[in-house]
């Protein structure tokens, strides 16, 4: 939507000569940068969620793991970068929820599997 509201269907800099051009652009770059950040983070979760279901993870432990990163990465966004600046509480604390859902599929992954290792 941020696209055609401002004219710019390829990268994130719509024509100078609309008004509220600079309002557009910064609209446009955040909508990018959210869109950004989704594609460098979800993918390597869904991987780790993966190799946890491939190892016999429990439904209701992966289930309850991806609705705290769709909570964390919906938060990044409205909460963090979408408010004046790009500055809300949201921000932070959809990053830091992002990288300890991350984390615990990591671990959770390796203690599914800590009986090849021999532990």
């Amino acid at each position: 939507m941020s696209r055609i509201a401002s004219n710019c269907l390829l990268g994130s800099t719509p024509p100078s000569s609309e008004p509220n051009a600079a309002a557009k652009q910064q609209e446009l770059q955040v909508a990018c940068r959210a869109q950004g950040n989704f594609a460098e983070y979800v993918p390597l979760a869904l991987l780790l969620a993966g190799v946890a279901e491939l190892n016999g993870a429990r439904k209701q432990v992966l289930t309850s793991a991806l609705g705290a990163l769709f909570v964390a990465r919906v938060m990044h966004v409205e909460m963090g970068l979408r408010r004046p600046e790009s500055t809300g509480v949201g921000r932070p604390v959809g990053y830091f929820g992002t990288l300890g859902v991350m984390g615990f599929l990591a671990g959770y992954a390796g203690f599914l599997v800590k009986d090849y290792w021999g532990f």
